[in-house]
């Protein structure tokens, strides 16, 4: 480019930019985001190959494509805060306070005490059930019982923790 060129390409941004700020201003609210936008289509304008014969229609729509992409970038900050916070207060209400994990905690001690009294084999059953997902007829072949005494087993055990939790 020569020198020439770049002096008639900037006589003709010059001579926009007063329209180019109002224009900006209009369209993003905001004076000091207006000149970085105008500022921007000078960037833009200054790198492309237009005329400065076209200076006018090209320059308006430069700043009308900024402002527009502004606006777009507005609204996904947006989105993704909206989204954000959603996804804050959603994980927030699972997010134990102290109170209630000191009393999961004494509620734990005493399951654990009631289950230690049970028989090895009554726990065995339960641990099948409980951790591994066994059926109850997979549980009486593990012990060599029926499906029937499987369940037993389990349902003692279940009642055993649920008594220790209601007492």
């Amino acid at each position: 480019m020569s020198d020439a060129y770049q002096n008639d390409q900037l006589d003709a941004y010059l001579a926009q930019r007063d329209e180019l700020l109002r224009i900006a201003k209009r369209l993003v609210g905001c004076p000091g985001l207006a000149e970085d936008l105008v500022q921007d289509s000078w960037i833009k304008w200054s790198h492309a190959q237009y005329s400065p014969h076209d200076a006018k229609p090209v320059l308006r729509r430069i700043v009308s494509n900024l402002s527009i992409d502004w606006h777009r970038r507005q609204q996904r900050e947006k989105r993704r805060d909206v989204d954000y916070r959603a996804a804050l207060s959603d994980t927030r209400e699972y997010w134990p306070d102290a109170e209630r994990v000191v009393v999961a905690r004494q509620d734990l001690r005493r399951v654990v005490a009631a289950l230690s009294k049970l028989p090895k084999r009554t726990l065995f059953a339960l641990s099948l059930y409980s951790v591994e997902g066994r059926t109850y007829r997979e549980i009486g072949v593990a012990l060599g019982l029926s499906h029937v005494a499987a369940f037993r087993l389990v349902a003692q055990a279940l009642a055993k923790a649920a008594a220790a939790l209601d007492g």
